[in-house]
Formats: C-alpha cells, sequence, structure tokens
C-alpha cells in the first residue's frame, strides 16, 4: 500500500472550535440525507434540544480525549475524521467524510490509519465505529 498521501493532499489536527467552524457547513451538504446527523434538529423539542445542549456540555471535558482531524486538497477542505474517548480505553470514531468530488483516491483510507495511529499511540486498546448502512460512499 502507498502511505504517503497524493499530491497537494494534506492532514492535519484542529482545535475542536476550528474543526466545526470549518466542517459544519460542509456536514450538512455531505449528510443531507441522514437523520442521524442533522435530522434530529428538525424534529426534537425545545426541552429535548435543552437536555441533549446539557448533557454533551457535561460530557465536552478536557479530560476526554478528541481527535479532529481535517484533509484539503491544496487549501480547500475536501474531508475530515472525528472522534472521542468513549471509556477509559475506548476511542470512538465518530464521523468521517470525503468530498464527494475526491473519492475514490483512498483519502478516507489515510485519514482512518491517522485516527487509529494516535489513538493507538495514546494507549487506547479498542477502537469503535459504526457505519451508516445507507451511506455507501
Amino acid at each position: 500500500m502507498n502511505h504517503k498521501l497524493p499530491k497537494d493532499y494534506s492532514i492535519i489536527e484542529v482545535p475542536a472550535k476550528e474543526f466545526w467552524k470549518l466542517c459544519e457547513k460542509p456536514a450538512r451538504k455531505i449528510f443531507s440525507d441522514n437523520l442521524d446527523y442533522y435530522g434530529t434538529d428538525l424534529i426534537d423539542t425545545k426541552s429535548e434540544k435543552k437536555k441533549f445542549n446539557k448533557l454533551t456540555q457535561e460530557f465536552d471535558s478536557p479530560k476526554h480525549y478528541k481527535i479532529f482531524l481535517v484533509l484539503f486538497y491544496k487549501t480547500k477542505l475536501v474531508g475530515w475524521s472525528w472522534g472521542y474517548q468513549q471509556t477509559a480505553l475506548t476511542f470512538y470514531m465518530c464521523n468521517s467524510a470525503i468530498d464527494p468530488k475526491h473519492r475514490r483516491k483512498g483519502l478516507y483510507t489515510f485519514l482512518m490509519n491517522e485516527v487509529v495511529l494516535r489513538a493507538t499511540e495514546k494507549g487506547f486498546q479498542c477502537i469503535s465505529s459504526r457505519h451508516i448502512i445507507t451511506n455507501n460512499d
């Protein structure tokens, strides 16, 4: 396997705040047909949203390890992967995406390998993920 990204591509780790600024709009486009990703915004009550936000804030602690990777082609964002510590020894790869115009180049594999490398270097013994069956890309 080629262990080098294709020419003009780069993967960098960014802080969470920067990651969300970069990725929120493209994620809404890429996952527009996926209710698991953003669909609950349309059906959750104000009370449910308030409870979810409180739970998220309580879990979003500096103690929980997170990885936020972005993939660029030259200076354009074309993909990402992020995940977080679920338990003391388990890292969860939460979400990854590649812009449709940049698929079929092995870029997802590079992102996945980078997450696995960083998580195992940190000491995680288990890395988990799940795949939504309607997301065949």
